[in-house]
């Protein structure tokens, strides 16, 4: 085992939250500094001040629209960094929630904990707008021919990607996939996953869990590459083969809209406008 250490620029800055960004380099955030920093693989950082103090910067997560959202504990804001660097931040509705964990939800949004507050918060990623397709099938392994054409077989332990190229009519500007995912035929049981093309390290939750010989379905919100190139991955954690399918029913693009941030504790819920000139 080799362990290297990469120093921050700025003394004392109190690394916290960490997290893959969608660029290829790790972002993380500094608690005592006040910053957002960047570090490439080879041990280049770059560090990104937020403008106002006693933000405390906690938790940071590469959101689904391609940018890094993070908590700020003190300022009671939810921020969004930029693979480029440049910032928006978002308040909550109500004074001293204390924002703490987040993480990326299954329905394209980002979710948090409020630990003063006691609730757990939606925020709906912004300039995000969701349009229907009629339902159509992208891929099928048992097919070779056609425009669904995604043969062979998926084999044991096989990672595929898989391009979309405008089929079902989804267009370019699409950054994720309302989609449909089904095992058929497989020789043993396991899972699939599923995960943006760009993404190098591969999820460790399954899209779709299997018994030998069944034939099983989910849904769910699959992003894709951020990068342009439209591509998926999936992988079969599996012992045996199985054959794949995967039908879409929409798709998420840009679109000039509010924001907006839901908080929920128990059965109370609370829905409050963002402030997005900041």
């Amino acid at each position: 085992m080799t362990i290297h250490e990469f120093p921050i620029p700025t003394a004392g800055s109190l690394p916290y939250g960490l997290t893959s960004g969608p660029d290829g380099a790790i972002w993380f955030t500094e608690w005592a500094s006040n910053k957002v920093g960047r570090i490439t693989t080879a041990g280049v950082v770059t560090e990104f001040t937020i403008p106002a103090t006693s933000h405390g910067l906690h938790v940071i997560v590469s959101g689904p629209d391609g940018n890094l959202w993070f908590t700020e504990l003190d300022g009671n804001r939810i921020g969004r960094m930029t693979p480029g660097g440049d910032l928006t931040e978002f308040p909550l509705p109500e004074a001293g929630s204390a924002p703490y964990a987040i993480a990326a939800g299954p329905d394209g949004n980002l979710w948090f904990t409020e630990y003063v507050a006691n609730r757990i918060g939606q925020l709906i990623v912004p300039w995000t707008a969701y349009f229907t397709i009629p339902p159509c099938r992208l891929f099928d392994t048992r097919n070779s021919e056609g425009p669904d054409a995604a043969s062979p077989i998926l084999a044991a332990g096989e990672s595929r990607p898989l391009a979309l190229d405008g089929r079902c009519g989804v267009p370019t500007s699409a950054r994720a996939v309302s989609i449909n995912v089904t095992v058929t035929q497989p020789g043993a049981p396991g899972n699939f996953v599923l995960f943006r093309g760009d993404l190098a390290p591969v999820p460790n939750t399954s899209n779709l869990n299997f018994p030998a010989g069944s034939t099983r379905a989910n849904n769910g919100i699959l992003g894709l590459d951020l990068h342009g190139g439209q591509t998926i991955k999936v992988v079969n954690y599996s012992a045996g083969p199985a054959h794949f399918i995967l039908d879409v029913s929409g798709h998420f693009e840009s679109s000039p809209r509010r924001s907006w941030i839901w908080t929920k504790a128990r059965r109370r819920t609370c829905r409050g406008s963002l402030d997005t000139s900041r």
